[in-house]
């Protein structure tokens, strides 16, 4: 009997995830842990493992497609099998977009054949979508003038793209920058209506951090900055207050992690990934610096694994390195809070009964009203403080 293959929810803040390619051809013989397709969610592109062995009987959607998590998305069975009747008669989104054997259903539209594809419901004339039509609206491109590389001679977003590239828009944003900014804007939008905040602000004596970061700079090339200083302070600041390692769900309330891993907010393009660095209180200062700058090369690609994407309770936002004293930051959906990060100056402050002049950071602690209260919150800031305080 076939084996349903079903589209993973890779821990997202959206359900919807769009095929990009499909890295196993029907007929082809796969074993658990390959690579059977990639997809893009609202962070990244990732690789999707295959969760059973067996040979690839059919695949139920194309490239550019998107998917719901849950869905059926292929077949896996023995050789010559056939795929189950749903399939066959369009359930799961359709006839199978590829079959082993010879198809034995052939849909057509407006007398064009489509060779046993999935053919989703095309408009008159040139074979496209109608969010690839729209695509093309939006762009200036006349889509009668785009060569189609699909199936069956489909145009596709990216044969969109490649002519806008053609006519000479520059400038304009890609399809990917446009797609990615929207998913954004949901984010944020669902983050500013749907947790209740509260924002509390302490100053941090930064002269121990210093230290630290000179100590490990001497006589060394190094990367080590403020930002990894921070992860480490604020991770251990999470196994010291449990209670704001912690994620509000609607259905089951306070939900707690077992591992504590810190989100690093990177700027990407024109927007902003966070990017897991998994318990960066048990790495060295080094260490950290290098998980941090690896992430955040992958973020700015685009392709983040499933480590990087991993949940957190808690992000840091560092602006400091242009001058910002201190912010508010909207909480990341699926989050307890986020810990913004002003610049470190030289100020003048009293210390042991004195007048002197030490380096200060502003840190502003954002949580959701949900998960911790004003008492808490205070105590999980007060720790992060200290943790940078007697480095």
């Amino acid at each position: 009997m076939a084996t349903e293959v079903r589209m993973p929810s890779l821990g997202q803040t959206t359900e919807d995830l769009r095929i990009i390619c499909w890295r196993k051809e029907v007929g082809d013989v796969v074993s658990l842990g390959d690579i059977l397709l990639e997809v893009e969610t609202d962070k990244a592109v990732l690789e999707v493992e295959c969760a059973a062995s067996g040979v690839l009987l059919g695949t139920l959607f194309e490239p550019d497609t998107v998917v719901t998590a849950g869905t059926v998305i292929a077949y896996l069975g023995k050789a010559g099998e056939a795929l189950p009747e749903a399939a066959a008669v369009g359930g799961h989104g359709g006839p199978p977009l590829h079959v082993s054997g010879e198809p034995t259903v052939k849909p057509t539209i407006d007398g064009l054949q489509s060779g046993g594809g999935r053919m989703p419901l095309l408009a008159p004339g040139v074979l496209a979508l109608p969010a690839v039509r729209k695509l093309a609206r939006d762009l200036g491109v006349d889509i009668d003038q785009v060569h189609g590389t699909g199936l069956g001679g489909r145009t596709s977003e990216d044969d969109v793209r490649r002519a806008v590239i053609g006519v000479g828009h520059a400038g304009r944003p890609t399809t990917e920058m446009v797609r990615s900014r929207r998913a954004a804007a949901a984010q944020y939008e669902a983050s500013w209506r749907s947790i209740p905040r509260i924002s509390l602000t302490v100053s941090v004596d930064m002269t121990a951090a210093r230290t630290a970061l000179e100590r490990h700079r001497a006589g060394k090339p190094s990367n080590v900055n403020y930002t990894h200083v921070l992860l480490r302070a604020i991770a251990a600041a999470l196994r010291e207050n449990p209670n704001a390692n912690q994620v509000w769900d609607d259905a089951a309330g306070a939900i707690g992690f077992s591992s504590v891993n810190v989100c690093l907010a990177v700027a990407c393009d024109d927007l902003v990934r966070t990017v897991a660095i998994h318990e960066p209180d048990s790495h060295d200062l080094g260490e950290v610096a290098a998980l941090a700058q690896t992430a955040a090369q992958r973020a700015r690609a685009g392709r983040l694994t499933q480590t990087e994407l991993a949940p957190c309770a808690m992000t840091l936002s560092n602006l400091g390195m242009f001058g910002i004293e201190q912010f508010d930051a909207l909480i990341p959906p699926g989050q307890c809070g986020i810990l913004a990060a002003g610049v470190v100056a030289d100020e003048v402050m009293a210390h042991e009964g004195g007048i002197h002049v030490r380096p200060r950071m502003r840190l502003t602690l954002c949580v959701d009203h949900r998960v911790l209260d004003g008492g808490p919150a205070a105590t999980f800031l007060a720790a992060v403080k200290k943790n940078l305080e007697s480095l």
